[in-house]
Protein backbone atom coordinates (compact mmCIF):
# COMPACT_ATOMS: atom_id res chain seq x y z
CA UNK A 1 0.00 0.00 0.00
CA UNK A 2 1.38 3.42 -0.96
CA UNK A 3 1.89 5.86 1.93
CA UNK A 4 1.43 9.52 0.99
CA UNK A 5 3.42 12.05 3.08
CA UNK A 6 1.03 13.94 5.37
CA UNK A 7 1.88 17.41 4.00
CA UNK A 8 1.42 16.19 0.44
CA UNK A 9 -1.86 14.48 1.32
CA UNK A 10 -3.21 17.71 2.80
CA UNK A 11 -2.31 19.66 -0.33
CA UNK A 12 -3.81 17.02 -2.60
CA UNK A 13 -7.04 17.20 -0.60
CA UNK A 14 -7.01 21.00 -0.64
CA UNK A 15 -7.58 23.55 -3.36
CA UNK A 16 -4.81 25.15 -5.42
CA UNK A 17 -1.60 23.11 -5.49
CA UNK A 18 1.61 22.96 -7.43
CA UNK A 19 2.43 19.40 -8.40
CA UNK A 20 4.56 18.03 -11.22
CA UNK A 21 5.60 14.66 -12.56
CA UNK A 22 9.20 13.52 -12.93
CA UNK A 23 10.67 10.59 -14.80
CA UNK A 24 14.06 9.22 -13.75
CA UNK A 25 15.56 6.85 -16.29
CA UNK A 26 18.47 4.53 -15.47
CA UNK A 27 20.03 2.82 -18.47
CA UNK A 28 21.77 -0.53 -18.25
CA UNK A 29 25.11 1.14 -18.96
CA UNK A 30 24.73 3.15 -15.72
CA UNK A 31 23.71 6.49 -17.25
CA UNK A 32 20.94 8.34 -15.38
CA UNK A 33 18.63 10.89 -17.03
CA UNK A 34 15.83 12.96 -15.54
CA UNK A 35 12.80 14.69 -17.10
CA UNK A 36 9.81 16.61 -15.76
CA UNK A 37 6.63 18.25 -17.00
CA UNK A 38 7.24 21.21 -14.65
CA UNK A 39 7.96 24.64 -16.15
CA UNK A 40 11.48 24.66 -14.65
CA UNK A 41 14.12 22.05 -13.94
CA UNK A 42 13.74 20.05 -10.71
CA UNK A 43 16.24 18.15 -8.56
CA UNK A 44 14.60 14.83 -7.70
CA UNK A 45 16.38 12.02 -5.84
CA UNK A 46 19.67 13.74 -6.60
CA UNK A 47 18.97 13.76 -10.35
CA UNK A 48 18.50 16.97 -12.35
CA UNK A 49 15.20 16.58 -14.20
CA UNK A 50 14.94 18.63 -17.39
CA UNK A 51 11.82 20.70 -17.90
CA UNK A 52 9.86 20.76 -21.18
CA UNK A 53 11.59 17.59 -22.38
CA UNK A 54 8.67 16.48 -24.55
CA UNK A 55 8.06 13.28 -22.59
CA UNK A 56 4.66 12.06 -21.50
CA UNK A 57 2.99 8.82 -20.43
CA UNK A 58 -0.05 7.14 -21.93
CA UNK A 59 -2.39 4.40 -20.75
CA UNK A 60 -0.40 3.33 -17.68
CA UNK A 61 -2.03 0.26 -16.14
CA UNK A 62 -1.52 -1.78 -12.98
CA UNK A 63 -2.91 -5.26 -12.42
CA UNK A 64 -3.77 -7.27 -9.33
CA UNK A 65 -1.84 -10.42 -8.58
CA UNK A 66 0.93 -11.46 -10.97
CA UNK A 67 -0.60 -10.10 -14.18
CA UNK A 68 1.93 -7.78 -15.86
CA UNK A 69 0.98 -4.12 -16.05
CA UNK A 70 2.39 -1.69 -18.57
CA UNK A 71 1.79 1.30 -20.76
CA UNK A 72 3.71 3.65 -23.02
CA UNK A 73 5.96 6.66 -22.75
CA UNK A 74 6.16 8.96 -25.71
CA UNK A 75 7.90 12.15 -26.68
CA UNK A 76 9.66 14.26 -29.23
CA UNK A 77 13.38 13.93 -29.82
CA UNK A 78 14.01 17.41 -28.49
CA UNK A 79 15.88 16.85 -25.23
CA UNK A 80 19.63 17.17 -25.79
CA UNK A 81 20.24 13.93 -23.88
CA UNK A 82 17.81 11.94 -26.08
CA UNK A 83 19.72 11.18 -29.24
CA UNK A 84 18.07 9.32 -32.08
CA UNK A 85 21.19 7.27 -32.78
CA UNK A 86 21.22 6.05 -29.16
CA UNK A 87 17.60 4.93 -29.41
CA UNK A 88 18.34 3.12 -32.68
CA UNK A 89 21.45 1.49 -31.17
CA UNK A 90 19.37 0.06 -28.32
CA UNK A 91 21.09 1.81 -25.40
CA UNK A 92 17.65 2.45 -23.84
CA UNK A 93 16.46 -1.15 -24.13
CA UNK A 94 15.72 -2.56 -20.69
CA UNK A 95 16.23 0.80 -18.95
CA UNK A 96 14.38 1.36 -15.66
CA UNK A 97 11.99 4.31 -15.33
CA UNK A 98 10.77 5.65 -11.99
CA UNK A 99 7.58 7.72 -12.14
CA UNK A 100 7.50 10.28 -9.35
CA UNK A 101 4.93 12.84 -8.23
CA UNK A 102 6.57 16.01 -6.94
CA UNK A 103 5.06 18.58 -4.56
CA UNK A 104 6.88 21.69 -5.73
CA UNK A 105 5.80 23.82 -2.77
CA UNK A 106 8.09 23.95 0.25
CA UNK A 107 8.90 21.62 1.81
CA UNK A 108 9.64 19.78 -1.47
CA UNK A 109 8.28 16.22 -1.23
CA UNK A 110 8.05 13.31 -3.65
CA UNK A 111 5.94 10.19 -4.02
CA UNK A 112 6.98 7.16 -6.08
CA UNK A 113 4.05 6.25 -8.33
CA UNK A 114 5.41 3.37 -10.38
CA UNK A 115 8.51 1.59 -11.68
CA UNK A 116 8.75 0.09 -15.16
CA UNK A 117 11.29 -1.02 -17.73
CA UNK A 118 11.48 -0.03 -21.39
CA UNK A 119 10.61 -2.71 -23.91
CA UNK A 120 10.04 -2.19 -27.63
CA UNK A 121 10.70 1.32 -28.97
CA UNK A 122 9.03 2.61 -32.13
CA UNK A 123 10.10 5.86 -33.75
CA UNK A 124 9.58 8.13 -36.72
CA UNK A 125 11.49 11.20 -37.84
CA UNK A 126 10.50 13.43 -34.93
CA UNK A 127 9.12 11.30 -32.10
CA UNK A 128 9.25 7.93 -30.40
CA UNK A 129 6.91 5.67 -28.42
CA UNK A 130 8.44 3.25 -25.92
CA UNK A 131 6.60 0.25 -24.50
CA UNK A 132 6.63 0.13 -20.69
CA UNK A 133 6.69 -3.21 -18.87
CA UNK A 134 5.74 -3.66 -15.23
CA UNK A 135 7.84 -5.68 -12.72
CA UNK A 136 5.63 -8.78 -13.16
CA UNK A 137 6.68 -8.93 -16.82
CA UNK A 138 9.97 -10.53 -15.74
CA UNK A 139 8.06 -13.57 -14.51
CA UNK A 140 7.32 -14.43 -18.14
CA UNK A 141 10.92 -14.20 -19.32
CA UNK A 142 12.97 -17.32 -19.95
CA UNK A 143 15.77 -17.83 -17.44
CA UNK A 144 18.38 -20.49 -16.97
CA UNK A 145 19.97 -22.65 -19.62
CA UNK A 146 18.34 -24.12 -22.72
CA UNK A 147 18.85 -27.67 -23.93
CA UNK A 148 19.91 -26.91 -27.49
CA UNK A 149 22.66 -27.77 -29.94
CA UNK A 150 24.16 -24.28 -30.13
CA UNK A 151 26.12 -22.59 -27.36
CA UNK A 152 24.13 -20.41 -24.95
CA UNK A 153 27.11 -18.39 -23.66
CA UNK A 154 27.78 -14.84 -24.80
CA UNK A 155 30.92 -14.73 -26.90
CA UNK A 156 33.78 -13.55 -24.71
CA UNK A 157 31.99 -13.84 -21.35
CA UNK A 158 33.20 -15.79 -18.32
CA UNK A 159 31.51 -19.01 -19.40
CA UNK A 160 32.90 -18.74 -22.92
CA UNK A 161 36.44 -17.99 -21.76
CA UNK A 162 37.65 -16.32 -24.96
CA UNK A 163 39.64 -13.11 -24.37
CA UNK A 164 38.29 -10.61 -26.90
CA UNK A 165 41.34 -8.40 -26.32
CA UNK A 166 43.57 -10.90 -28.12
CA UNK A 167 45.24 -9.20 -31.07
CA UNK A 168 44.49 -12.13 -33.41
CA UNK A 169 40.74 -11.64 -32.92
CA UNK A 170 40.59 -8.03 -34.06
CA UNK A 171 41.53 -5.91 -37.05
CA UNK A 172 41.44 -2.32 -38.25
CA UNK A 173 39.89 -1.29 -41.54
CA UNK A 174 38.48 1.56 -43.56
CA UNK A 175 35.27 2.21 -45.46
CA UNK A 176 36.03 2.26 -49.20
CA UNK A 177 32.47 2.84 -50.37
CA UNK A 178 28.92 2.93 -49.01
CA UNK A 179 26.86 0.52 -51.14
CA UNK A 180 23.62 1.22 -49.26
CA UNK A 181 23.21 2.44 -45.66
CA UNK A 182 24.48 -0.39 -43.48
CA UNK A 183 26.40 -2.18 -46.26
CA UNK A 184 29.98 -1.17 -47.00
CA UNK A 185 32.90 -2.15 -49.19
CA UNK A 186 35.89 -2.14 -46.86
CA UNK A 187 39.66 -2.52 -46.89
CA UNK A 188 42.11 -3.73 -44.27
CA UNK A 189 40.59 -7.15 -43.64
CA UNK A 190 42.33 -9.01 -46.44
CA UNK A 191 44.32 -11.18 -44.03
CA UNK A 192 41.18 -12.73 -42.59
CA UNK A 193 38.92 -15.38 -44.10
CA UNK A 194 35.45 -14.34 -45.18
CA UNK A 195 32.87 -14.81 -42.47
CA UNK A 196 35.10 -14.59 -39.40
CA UNK A 197 33.73 -11.15 -38.49
CA UNK A 198 30.08 -12.15 -38.96
CA UNK A 199 28.24 -11.70 -35.62
CA UNK A 200 31.16 -9.62 -34.39
CA UNK A 201 31.26 -6.01 -33.21
CA UNK A 202 32.51 -2.90 -34.98
CA UNK A 203 33.44 0.54 -33.61
CA UNK A 204 33.87 3.56 -35.88
CA UNK A 205 36.73 5.89 -34.96
CA UNK A 206 34.28 8.80 -35.25
CA UNK A 207 31.99 7.16 -32.66
CA UNK A 208 34.22 5.80 -29.88
CA UNK A 209 32.39 3.65 -27.35
CA UNK A 210 29.50 2.83 -29.72
CA UNK A 211 29.46 -0.79 -30.83
CA UNK A 212 27.59 -1.97 -33.91
CA UNK A 213 26.68 -5.59 -34.56
CA UNK A 214 28.03 -7.13 -37.75
CA UNK A 215 25.36 -9.04 -39.65
CA UNK A 216 27.54 -10.37 -42.46
CA UNK A 217 31.20 -10.44 -43.45
CA UNK A 218 31.66 -11.76 -46.97
CA UNK A 219 33.59 -11.48 -50.23
CA UNK A 220 31.39 -10.56 -53.19
CA UNK A 221 32.84 -10.03 -56.64
CA UNK A 222 36.35 -9.85 -55.19
CA UNK A 223 35.40 -7.07 -52.75
CA UNK A 224 35.29 -7.37 -48.96
CA UNK A 225 31.77 -6.53 -47.74
CA UNK A 226 30.44 -5.77 -44.27
CA UNK A 227 26.75 -5.59 -43.38
CA UNK A 228 25.78 -3.99 -40.06
CA UNK A 229 22.62 -4.20 -38.03
CA UNK A 230 21.14 -0.76 -37.19
CA UNK A 231 24.04 1.14 -38.71
CA UNK A 232 24.15 4.97 -38.65
CA UNK A 233 23.07 6.54 -41.92
CA UNK A 234 25.76 9.24 -42.06
CA UNK A 235 28.79 6.96 -42.50
CA UNK A 236 30.91 8.02 -45.49
CA UNK A 237 33.83 6.62 -47.43
CA UNK A 238 37.16 7.11 -45.70
CA UNK A 239 35.98 6.46 -42.16
CA UNK A 240 38.16 4.05 -40.19
CA UNK A 241 36.99 1.38 -37.78
CA UNK A 242 38.11 -1.45 -35.52
CA UNK A 243 36.37 -4.79 -35.62
CA UNK A 244 36.32 -7.92 -33.43
CA UNK A 245 35.50 -11.43 -34.62
CA UNK A 246 32.16 -13.02 -33.83
CA UNK A 247 30.77 -16.49 -33.22
CA UNK A 248 27.72 -18.25 -34.64
CA UNK A 249 27.49 -20.47 -31.52
CA UNK A 250 28.12 -23.68 -33.50
CA UNK A 251 30.36 -26.39 -32.04
CA UNK A 252 32.48 -26.55 -35.21
CA UNK A 253 33.23 -22.81 -34.98
CA UNK A 254 34.12 -23.06 -31.30
CA UNK A 255 36.41 -26.05 -31.83
CA UNK A 256 38.06 -25.20 -35.15
CA UNK A 257 38.26 -21.40 -35.20
CA UNK A 258 38.82 -20.72 -31.50
CA UNK A 259 40.13 -24.06 -30.17
CA UNK A 260 37.65 -23.67 -27.32
CA UNK A 261 35.66 -26.91 -27.47
CA UNK A 262 36.10 -27.58 -23.73
CA UNK A 263 34.16 -24.41 -22.94
CA UNK A 264 31.36 -25.02 -25.44
CA UNK A 265 28.06 -24.42 -23.63
CA UNK A 266 25.71 -26.30 -25.92
CA UNK A 267 24.79 -29.92 -26.63
CA UNK A 268 26.15 -30.62 -30.13
CA UNK A 269 25.23 -34.31 -30.06
CA UNK A 270 21.60 -33.69 -29.18
CA UNK A 271 19.41 -35.64 -31.65
CA UNK A 272 17.41 -33.41 -33.95
CA UNK A 273 13.84 -33.70 -35.20
CA UNK A 274 14.96 -35.84 -38.12
CA UNK A 275 16.19 -38.50 -35.66
CA UNK A 276 12.80 -38.67 -33.97
CA UNK A 277 11.06 -39.16 -37.33
CA UNK A 278 13.54 -41.69 -38.71
CA UNK A 279 12.50 -45.34 -38.90
CA UNK A 280 14.72 -48.41 -39.05
CA UNK A 281 15.46 -49.55 -42.60
CA UNK A 282 16.06 -53.15 -43.64
CA UNK A 283 19.71 -54.05 -43.18
CA UNK A 284 20.44 -51.21 -40.77
CA UNK A 285 21.11 -51.70 -37.06
CA UNK A 286 18.16 -50.96 -34.79
CA UNK A 287 17.90 -48.13 -32.28
CA UNK A 288 18.93 -49.58 -28.93
CA UNK A 289 19.41 -46.35 -26.93
CA UNK A 290 23.14 -46.23 -27.54
CA UNK A 291 25.20 -43.34 -28.89
CA UNK A 292 24.43 -42.26 -32.44
CA UNK A 293 28.02 -41.05 -32.88
CA UNK A 294 30.04 -44.08 -31.80
CA UNK A 295 29.89 -47.61 -33.09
Amino acid sequence: MRTVPSAMAMRLAGGSTQFAHAWILRRQDGAVLGFTDHDSDLMVEGVSCIAASGLGTKDMTSELGLAPGGGEIMGALQAASLREEDIVAGVYDGAEIRFILCDCEAPFETLLLDVATIGEIKRDETAFVAELRGPAHRLGEETGRLYQQRCDADFGDRRCGIDLNRSDLSAAGQIEAVIVPGRYRVSGLGGHAAGVFSNGTLVFASRPGRQFQVRLHAVLGGAMILDLWLAPEDIVAGESFSIVMGCDKAFETCAQRYNNALNFRGFPHMPGNETVLTIVQDGEPGYDGGSLFHG
